[in-house]
């Protein structure tokens, strides 16, 4: 039942944070809960691109809700205003990500990453990764700079 579960609120999440941005009384909360369940989920792929209610909070709960056992974690947050809080937060969950070999994280638009949230990242990264790729196009305005991406 835990797989079917957390099947579910990886594709409802996103939609239940749309609702969300229109209604308020809306509630989100249902992945950070449901997700952990899933004891044996390898992979997670989850697109909330341009869904304004995912920012650092909500960054923070999916870092937070991540299974331990996870092989390939691909996260698109285009057009979300996440920032150096939820980066950081999924910096820190990854140290505890041991079987973790694939990361893909697409942050493009977000505004309010820094370089401290850039290098909170780096310095976390588990060193059995066999493939990452980090967007960052548009990213940070001045707060990101040359010495946060080196």
């Amino acid at each position: 039942n835990s797989v079917l579960w957390a099947r579910l609120a990886l594709a409802v999440w996103p939609l239940q944070l749309k609702a969300a941005e229109l209604d308020k009384r809306t509630s989100v909360e249902y992945l950070p809960r449901i997700l952990p369940l899933d004891v044996d989920r390898a992979t997670i792929c989850l697109d909330v691109s341009n869904i304004h209610g995912f920012d650092g909070r909500r960054y923070k709960e999916l870092a937070e809700a991540l299974p331990p056992q996870l092989a390939s974690l691909t996260v698109i947050l285009a057009g979300c205003p996440v920032n150096d809080e939820g980066l950081c937060a999924m910096a820190a969950k990854l140290r505890s990500l041991h079987t973790l070999r694939h990361l893909m994280l697409g942050h493009s638009h977000a505004a309010q990453l820094t370089d401290n949230g850039v290098k909170a990242l780096a310095d976390a990264l588990p060193l059995q990764l066999e493939g990452f790729h980090l967007c960052l196009v548009q990213c940070g305005g001045t707060n990101l700079t040359d010495t946060g991406i080196c």
